[in-house]
């Protein structure tokens, strides 16, 4: 079975094309690895990149997801993949953002480059093993696992605000809770416990950026 013919591939290609800027053609690619240990296990993206590299090119990459390329990678490769993005930051498109990645703040960049941190923090090893209490290292995991969770909950913030922001700009006016709710739910954008938005949902993650509890 060819990688395109593939029911996961499929769904990934439908969601940037419902998801991609206006009058786009899109050309489809796509690298196959169960968990990217670095940029070197995604060939497809790193030829793409070269590409955006060469003078006068006026391609447009679309990724479904940038924060699933981070996903299974070690603190330095996630370095070094973010360096190799950001250096084409004006040509790298977020569908699941809605926004290019220059466009993106510092702090959700960073949020992107953590993504899944936490699922490796806490996961054992050893299926089925008896697992012995370390106090320290459960209470340190538990740490972490409260940190990503709360950085993943920045994440969404940062994303329902780049949408509302999309929509003032477009509409002239800002949005309601409610169309911004609709409109990440159209994105396929969820919420942390991958439920669609509501108003009140929305509400409350944006309020985060304000600090409000």
């Amino acid at each position: 079975m060819k990688l395109a013919d593939h029911p996961a591939a499929q769904a990934q290609g439908r969601h940037i094309r419902r998801l991609s800027p206006p009058n786009v053609k899109i050309t489809w690619r796509g690298d196959y690895a169960r968990r990217a240990g670095g940029l070197e296990d995604l060939p497809v993206l790193k030829t793409l990149l070269a590409g955006l590299a060469e003078p006068g090119h006026r391609d447009l990459l679309v990724i479904s997801d940038v924060a699933r390329l981070f996903k299974h990678m070690t603190l330095e490769k996630r370095r070094d993949l973010r360096a190799a993005l950001e250096r084409h930051g004006a040509s790298i498109y977020d569908a699941s953002r809605g926004c290019l990645l220059k466009n993106m703040s510092p702090d959700l960049l960073t949020l992107l480059q953590f993504h899944g941190l936490a699922d490796q923090s806490v996961r054992h090893p050893i299926r089925g093993a008896k697992r012995r209490t370390d106090p320290g290292r459960t209470a340190e995991a538990s740490t972490k696992s409260r940190e990503m969770r709360g950085l993943q909950a920045d994440q969404k913030a940062e994303a329902l605000q780049a949408i509302r922001a999309e929509m003032t700009a477009l509409h002239g006016a800002e949005p309601t809770l409610t169309a911004v709710a609709n409109e990440a739910n159209r994105r396929g954008l969820f919420t942390t416990r991958n439920r669609p938005w509501t108003a009140s949902t929305v509400g409350r993650t944006l309020r985060r950026l304000q600090g409000a509890p």
